[in-house]
């Protein structure tokens, strides 16, 4: 199998080859014309962050400015003409492109921090919904200190997503300690 990156919007996209299917017309239908690219030819080509999982996949970014250092850094049609111009046939290309290091990705922390505050987001949304049940009943009953813990508790859950943890994350797995305690309502 045969894999392709290459810079979409303000991360990679991703494609895949399979043995069967010529590697240049892959490219060609699913890179846009006049987009660098990178050659995977095996899950070693191209390493992601060690800290990476695929919740924070639109945070990935690479280096496409530096061909001799990450890849290609040709488009479709460059390679092609590269191919013509030389007699080259794709796997030769391949070869070549294998040969060339340090092809790395990291993330592109910002948008990580979005990522991981949406996700928060949604980690206190049925919470909030459980305390507001929680809220009304315990209104109902005249019991203000259960009240005033419900409140708190939801300030909480309001204020997690400006915890500043989360400006200060220097890589995923800071982010990933910033979590809501599953037995939050219980408490």
């Amino acid at each position: 199998m045969i894999g392709f990156i290459y810079p979409y919007d303000d991360h990679v996209a991703v494609g895949s080859v399979g043995k069967d299917v010529s590697y240049i017309d892959a490219v060609k239908s699913g890179v846009p014309s006049g987009v660098p690219f990178f050659i995977l030819t095996n899950e070693n080509d191209m390493k992601g962050p060690p800290d990476y999982d695929d919740l924070f996949f639109e945070a990935l970014i690479a280096d496409f400015s530096d061909p001799d250092g990450y890849g290609t850094g040709m488009s479709y049609q460059e390679l092609v003409q590269y191919n013509s111009d030389n007699n080259i046939d794709n796997s030769i290309t391949i070869n070549e492109i294998n040969k060339i290091k340090n092809r790395t990705m990291s993330i592109n922390m910002n948008k990580a921090r979005n990522i991981w505050k949406d996700k928060l987001r949604l980690d206190r949304k049925p919470l909030l919904e459980a305390l507001d049940v929680q809220y009304i009943r315990a209104l109902e009953r005249g019991q203000t200190e259960i009240i005033q813990k419900i409140v708190k508790k939801k300030e909480l859950l309001r204020d997690i997503t400006e915890d500043p943890r989360i400006e200060n994350a220097q890589n995923i797995n800071d982010l990933k300690e910033i979590t809501i305690p599953v037995n939050f309502i219980e408490e």
